[in-house]
C-alpha cells in the first residue's frame, strides 16, 4: 500500500476527549532547555531541531539500581510519567502542527536559550492525550516500559513526517486523526510487550469502534514506519533517566512559584 495517498481513519474519540477540561497552564509549562543536553539555537527554527531525547546517547547510561528500574517498568504507569509522556507527545506534533507550541528566549548565565511551552492550543492536546493515556492505562494495566514504548513508535513516526514535510511530500498526520495515532502506537507497544496482548477485536468493542477501521490505520501506520517498532534496553533506560528528570525539574519549579 502506497502510504504517500493515504490517511489514517478519521479521529477515534476515545473515551470522549473532546470534554476533557483544561489544565492550569501555569502548572504544567513546559521547560525542555535541558533534554538534548544543549538549547535549541535560536537561529534555528523549532521544526528543523532535532526529535528525540536519545540522539548520541551514551552506551554506558544506566539506572543505578537495576532492581528500581526493573520494578518501575512492569509496574502500572503513574500519573507523573503519563504527564510528562503526553507533554513530550504534544511536542513532537507541533513539528507538524507548529501552532501547538511556542518559544521564547531567556538568558542565563551569559548565555541566550530557546524555551518551548505549550500554547494554549497545545495545552487542550495535552489535557485529551494525557487523558487519553490514564484511561488506556486503567482499562488495560499499562506499563511505564509501555508508555515509553508508545513514546519511541511516535517519535520514530515524526522522524519520517518531517523528512516528508521538508520534501513537499503530504503527511499523515492531521489534527483530525490524533486520536487514531495514539491508539495505534499504544495497541503496538502492548503487542510488542506482553506475551498475551489485547486483540484487535477487544480493542474495538472497548472503544465501540469499527474493527476494519482499526486494522487499516494499524496497517498504514507500521507501513509508514517501515515495521521498524524495535526499542533498544539502552534507549529505553536512557528515556526513563529524562524522564524522570523532568518531572523532577518540573515539580521543583512548581514548589518555587
Amino acid at each position: 500500500m502506497d502510504t504517500h495517498n493515504v490517511e489514517l481513519s478519521k479521529n477515534i474519540d476515545v473515551n470522549s476527549l473532546e470534554n476533557c477540561s483544561i489544565k492550569d497552564k501555569q502548572s504544567i509549562s513546559k521547560t525542555i532547555s535541558s533534554f538534548e543536553g544543549k538549547c535549541y539555537s535560536s537561529s534555528e527554527p523549532v521544526s528543523n531541531c532535532k526529535l528525540g531525547f536519545y540522539r548520541n546517547k551514551p552506551e554506558h547510561l544506566t539506572l543505578q539500581n537495576k532492581r528500581i528500574e526493573f520494578e518501575i517498568s512492569i509496574a502500572q504507569a503513574p500519573d507523573a510519567f503519563i504527564e510528562v509522556v503526553s507533554q513530550q507527545i504534544c511536542i513532537l506534533f507541533a513539528v507538524i502542527l507548529p501552532k501547538l507550541i511556542y518559544t521564547k528566549r531567556h538568558f542565563s548565565s551569559g548565555k541566550e536559550k530557546i524555551i518551548i511551552e505549550l500554547s494554549e492550543e497545545g495545552l487542550k492536546t495535552y489535557d485529551k492525550v494525557q487523558h487519553f493515556y490514564k484511561f488506556i492505562r486503567d482499562e488495560t494495566k499499562l506499563t511505564t516500559v509501555e508508555l515509553v514504548h508508545t513514546f519511541v513508535l511516535m517519535e520514530h513516526l515524526m522522524r519520517i513526517e518531517s523528512k516528508e514535510q521538508s520534501e513537499g511530500r503530504p503527511t499523515m498526520i492531521a489534527e483530525s486523526n490524533l486520536g487514531t495515532l495514539l491508539l495505534c502506537v499504544v495497541m503496538i507497544a502492548i503487542k510488542l510487550n506482553r506475551d498475551i496482548p489485547f486483540r484487535n477485536g477487544w480493542w474495538a468493542t472497548m472503544l465501540k469502534v469499527p474493527l476494519d477501521v482499526l486494522n487499516q490505520s494499524e496497517l498504514i501506520f507500521l507501513e509508514r514506519v517501515k515495521f521498524c517498532t524495535h526499542m533498544e534496553e539502552s534507549e529505553y533506560v536512557y528515556l526513563l533517566n529524562k524522564f524522570t528528570s523532568v518531572f523532577q525539574i518540573q515539580h521543583c519549579e512548581l514548589k518555587l512559584k
